[in-house]
């Protein structure tokens, strides 16, 4: 595993090469991208917002094990992230999710039931981002009527708290996971179920929203929600291109293409590789951080 991980991080600093390279090359007066201090806090807001969301998958994580009764440490679940945060370039993210969780104690074994829970618990993550995405679309529409909007964010609460629940008791119907995850899928508890949505929902609203900073353009508010709505859209576009390293292409495509009607493509090309160039910066440093604590752990003689 972590050789893998190792060429998940050399995959990811080429990637920042190449957007580097092109962020000079769109990087002019259409643009209006300018290097200064000022760019330096923007960069810096976006890195602390995905930063957050990194400490909130860990908790997520290892809150979504414990619904199932399994029993991780806080290091363990770390690890988890850190390693699906590079697995994602190389050796890709089906691999990357069907690895995390491997590592107990100092051995590493992948479980069927570890693998269903993984690819469930990413299913959850995905589908409570394209509600986020949508709601954010619908908000986007009726901005100008407040309390239109305050009903429509209640509905939207309501629906990230209860997604997990509902999502669960559907995918009870599938046999392979009913098979390796039994009555556990539907004895949680709607309370826990709920703040674990909830939570799901956070992770995704920060997710929108560090892009925000990066967007120097001056736009109305509802067309700001609607580049947020659509920056979310790309990110899940990116996530079921299966065979695309960390959705590379995939994400910059669809949000280019989608926020055409907001901003020019050369500003919206500029602002999403510009955040994707942060990712790949922090999915190195916490990946690499998670690959040598891993190791460490993994040479340690196992106690008899």
């Amino acid at each position: 595993m972590n050789h893998r991980a190792l060429l998940g991080i050399l995959t990811a600093f080429l990637v920042m090469g190449a957007l580097l390279a092109l962020i000079r090359l769109t990087s002019s007066e259409v643009t209006g991208l300018v290097f200064s201090t000022d760019l330096l806090v923007r960069v810096s807001a976006t890195a602390g917002l995905m930063a957050l969301t990194y400490c909130l998958a860990i908790i997520l994580w290892h809150r979504f094990l414990l619904l199932f009764g399994e029993k991780r440490s806080w290091s363990e679940t770390t690890l988890d992230i850190g390693l699906l945060s590079v697995g994602k370039y190389f050796p890709g993210k089906i691999v990357g999710l069907l690895a995390r969780g491997a590592i107990q104690g100092n051995a590493s074994a992948v479980s069927a039931s570890s693998a269903a829970l993984s690819i469930l618990e990413q299913l959850v993550s995905l589908i409570v981002g394209c509600i986020t995405g949508l709601c954010l679309f619908g908000a986007a529409l009726i901005f100008n009527e407040p309390k239109q909007l305050a009903i429509f964010a209640l509905g939207y609460l309501v629906l990230a708290a209860l997604c997990l629940k509902i999502f669960l008791r559907l995918v009870h119907r599938v046999p392979f996971i009913a098979k390796k995850l039994d009555k556990r899928l539907t004895t949680i508890p709607y309370s826990t179920a709920c703040w674990l949505g909830l939570g799901y929902g956070l992770t995704w609203a920060l997710t929108a929203f560090s892009l925000a900073p990066l967007v120097e353009t001056v736009l109305a508010p509802g067309e700001t929600l609607l580049l947020l709505s659509v920056f979310l859209i790309s990110i899940v576009a990116g996530w079921l291109a299966i065979f695309a390293p960390a959705g590379i292409g995939v994400r910059e495509a669809v949000f280019t293409a989608l926020a055409a009607p907001v901003v020019p493509w050369q500003q919206a090309l500029l602002w999403i590789s510009l955040h994707r160039l942060i990712c790949c910066g922090l999915d190195i440093f916490f990946g690499a951080i998670c690959l040598f604590f891993s190791s460490l752990r993994l040479r340690k003689p196992c106690r008899k």
